[in-house]
């Protein structure tokens, strides 16, 4: 996927979706409230970038953490993190 600077992707810029991903790598894995603070967004529209994020194959749930569901990047979100698009 090539991504011009200025275009969004699931609503945000996504230089911001692209940054976060690259941060995921280095935190093995992430929830929904470290999205929602990274890309500073409600609840609603966090679980809807989940979700596409697991329907593009970006993601994948990891073991919860108690309560809370995790998530981890596959290859291809690490891929789209570091910029191999």
């Amino acid at each position: 996927m090539h991504l011009i600077p200025k275009s969004k992707l699931y609503g945000r810029p996504a230089p911001m979706v692209c940054d976060f991903l690259r941060e995921v790598i280095g935190m093995q894995v992430f929830d929904t409230e470290d999205l929602r603070g990274w890309l500073e967004v409600s609840a609603e529209e966090t679980d809807a970038v989940v979700t596409v994020l697991l329907a593009d194959g970006y993601t994948e749930h990891a073991t919860p953490r108690g309560s809370v569901l995790q998530y981890r990047l596959t290859d291809k979100g690490t891929q789209l993190g570091l910029g191999q698009r």
